[in-house]
């Protein structure tokens, strides 16, 4: 967020849904549960 930050506002996500799809493709040792790594619209303030 530190860089679009501005982008991200205006997009005004946190009035949009979210659809989460399955990515097949995605490699196993992909780190799914480190929040670091990952843009959560839910923690938009």
């Amino acid at each position: 967020m530190k860089y679009n930050r501005t982008s991200i506002i205006k997009a005004n996500l946190k009035n949009r849904r979210i659809i989460s799809i399955v990515n097949p493709t995605l490699p196993k040792d992909t780190p799914l549960a480190d929040s670091s790594l990952w843009f959560d619209p839910a923690m938009m303030k």
